[in-house]
């Protein structure tokens, strides 16, 4: 066969020639290559190029050793030399060669030597890729080399039982923890290894439910140590259940490790909360109080002390004693002393207050009595070790805390730590509490001092509107008695200078003049005087059943003799029944007529009286209004004019009044059961109402007569 050598000799009859074999070698599925005897490439079919990734055109006229791996290249060239010398021999090999994609590949390889056959004149070899067998012959043996030691050194128990429950086998590094070797134990039964056949006991049970088709889980505390185990059924051939297979690990370490992350969460947690609870303590004792059983409950002690040692603001000497020896979670018997006895020299409380460091007692008991001198007392107690930190506010200690316990050596630095961060909370609270307590004071003096100031301002206030008040009336006074006085004063000087001269219609109208001012006079000091006996409360009242409208009707006409009594106009009902002092009705009227004779000098002015209903389920009422056509009165003035001597924007002094007409007003009828009220609008005139509770007697009927003061 000449492949790739000399083309055109002829093929003989009934043999395939040169042309048919290489395309068979071109489309084989297995790689064919030719070497030379120096191990030079001469050819290399197209699926040798494939099964490399190479073209072989690459691969031609290079050496055929050279893809080999490096730790294999120098065996399989002496193998091939060793082919060479003998022609006409096979040889078989399985090699490593690289890919072109960088990897490695395994190809068996069959070559022959044909060097002698000038057909040939070369080492013909074909090849496959074998790697997915190589590899996979190879797997099962690592597994099963990996497998085995990681059984044997895996910190883990595992065994197999028959049946019976006889230990079949056991292995694993766990096993020298038990003090057992690996299978010292096949042909044990586990009731002779635990000691017991109750089947209840968990490692039997377990075992039971696995040999009944079961999986279980299952933990046991043995030789000091805890082990979690998992039991399964172990099947033959056939599926039918022959024994147990199972695997024990050491969890001891992670259960200790847990429970101590527990704890730790726990004691945080805890810590957290005290810390929050003595910060928002409301007092120093609160504080101290929260400070002792927090501590206590934390560090789990039996008894506990908190001192503060003062003094500061507003503070005395403070002890607390808990007593948490039959309590839990700081609860117990807590004593609370004010003014405790000194602290003895040598104790750890004196050395605290003199700036010694926090300390770590690990047993009171071993302490030389003749240097603590409360060795006695902690026997008796039967407390032994013991935590004791400073309480400090700014560097200096205020105080101290001591958690005891009956066991020695019961705490460690972090139960110090721990005490100490507690008592710096603490310390912290005493130093708000002080702070806010001086504040209080502060501003307690700062408050005292504002309110003496506010009435020293408020007497000089009054004083001032008094001595106001005083002048403008002195000045209202003075105009409004001038007026009648003048009046009086001239007619009467008028009636003597002419009495001879003057007719009598002309006196008589001169005289009522003049008891027109004196009447005038005269209720400007009744007003004056019921204003100030109206503010004492010292106004009787004589109230009888009349009929009102005969009263208005005088009270009309003996006000139409005086100045603007012509514009009057009356509009009474009849009968108008009412219990009230008939006197001090006048009075109103005639003041409210004054005032609006005074305010509205032009128009008419109504004197109204009538029955209305009263409020809702009471009594009906008498409604007396004035009405006048003046300029009104501003809403926002008008709550002021029934207040004493206050005479309105309106007035602007250009009005005469003394300013305690409607003062008197609203005080006699609101003494009489009755009210007041005014409706009014600027530029729309004004109306001046009081209404008085309607009686259902009929009072007999009066003469119709003027009234006279």
């Amino acid at each position: 066969m000449a492949v790739g050598g000399t083309a055109g000799r002829p093929e003989e009859p009934g043999q395939p020639g040169e042309g048919r074999f290489r395309a068979l070698v071109e489309r084989s599925r297995d790689a064919l290559v030719l070497v030379a005897a120096a191990g030079q490439t001469l050819y290399v079919s197209p699926a040798g190029g494939d099964l490399l990734g190479y073209a072989p055109a690459a691969l031609v006229g290079g050496d055929a050793f050279a893809g080999l791996h490096p730790d294999e290249r120098a065996r399989h060239a002496r193998g091939f030399a060793r082919l060479v010398r003998r022609p006409g021999a096979t040889a078989r090999a399985t090699v490593r060669y690289r890919h072109q994609d960088g990897g490695w590949r395994w190809l068996e390889v069959a070559a022959t030597n044909l060097l002698h056959d000038p057909a040939v004149g070369a080492v013909a070899a074909s090849y496959r890729d074998v790697t997915a067998r190589v590899e996979a012959e190879a797997t099962p043996q690592a597994s099963e080399a990996r497998m085995r030691l990681l059984v044997e050194q895996a910190p883990v128990v595992l065994w197999t039982t028959d049946a019976t429950l006889r230990f079949a086998s056991g292995v694993g590094a766990g096993l020298a923890a038990l003090g057992l070797r690996p299978d010292q134990l096949v042909g044990t039964s586990l009731a002779a290894y635990f000691g017991t056949a109750d089947a209840a006991f968990p490692p039997l049970a377990a075992h039971h439910r696995a040999l009944a088709g079961a999986a279980v889980t299952y933990d046991q505390e043995w030789a000091g140590r805890v082990y979690q185990s998992r039991v399964e059924p172990l099947r033959g051939a056939d599926g039918a259940v022959v024994g147990v297979v199972g695997v024990a690990v050491d969890v001891t370490e992670r259960r200790q490790a847990e429970e101590a992350a527990r704890r730790r969460a726990v004691q945080a947690e805890r810590l957290a909360a005290t810390l929050a609870q003595v910060g928002a303590a409301p007092d120093v004792a609160g504080a101290l109080e929260v400070l002792l059983r927090g501590a206590v409950a934390l560090l789990g002690g039996a008894h506990g002390v908190a001192r503060l040692f003062g003094p500061g603001p507003g503070e005395r000497p403070l002890e607390l004693i808990l007593d948490a020896t039959d309590g839990a979670d700081g609860a117990g018997r807590l004593t609370v002393r004010v003014d405790p006895p000194p602290l003895g020299p040598g104790t750890f409380a004196a050395a605290l207050q003199a700036g010694g460091p926090p300390t770590l007692v690990d047993d009171f008991w071993s302490l030389d009595p003749a240097a603590y001198p409360a060795h006695a007392t902690m026997r008796q107690e039967g407390q032994r070790a013991a935590v004791n930190v400073s309480i400090e506010v700014g560097g200096r200690c205020i105080g101290s805390l001591h958690v005891n316990h009956p066991q020695p050596g019961a705490f460690g630095p972090a139960d110090l730590a721990l005490a100490g961060a507690l008592a710096l909370q603490a310390g912290a609270t005493v130093e708000r509490a002080r702070l806010e307590s001086a504040q209080r004071e502060h501003l307690a003096r700062l408050t005292h001092q504002a309110a003496e100031l506010a009435r020293r301002e408020a007497e000089a206030a009054a004083l001032r509107e008094l001595d106001q008040l005083k002048d403008e009336l002195l000045r209202t006074v003075s105009h409004e008695l001038r007026t009648p006085l003048t009046l009086i004063v001239g007619y009467t000087e008028l009636l003597r200078a002419r009495h001879p001269t003057l007719g009598p219609e002309t006196v008589d109208r001169l005289l009522g003049r003049i008891g027109a001012g004196a009447g005038q006079l005269t209720r400007l000091v009744e007003d004056l005087l019921d204003a100030g006996r109206l503010a004492q409360g010292e106004v009787a009242l004589r109230p009888e059943d009349l009929d009102l409208a005969p009263v208005l009707r005088d009270a009309l006409e003996g006000f139409r003799t005086q100045a603007g009594g012509a514009r009057l106009i009356g509009e009474l009902a009849a009968p108008l029944p009412v219990r009230a002092d008939r006197t001090r009705v006048v009075q109103v009227v005639e003041n409210l007529l004054a005032n609006a004779v005074k305010y509205a000098p032009a128009g008419p002015i109504v004197l109204r009286a009538q029955p209305v209903a009263g409020p809702a389920a009471g009594p009906r009422r008498v409604r007396v209004e004035v009405e006048d056509r003046g300029p009104g009165i501003a809403p926002a003035e008008q709550p002021r004019v029934w207040e004493r001597f206050y005479r309105g924007a309106a007035a602007g002094g250009a009005v005469p009044g003394s300013g305690v007409g409607l003062a008197v007003v609203k005080a006699l009828v609101e003494a009489q059961g009755g009210q007041v009220g005014l409706e009014s609008a600027p530029g729309h005139g004004a109306r001046f109402w009081f209404e008085l509770p309607e009686t259902a007697v009929r009072p007999a009927a009066a003469p119709s007569c003027r009234f006279q003061r």
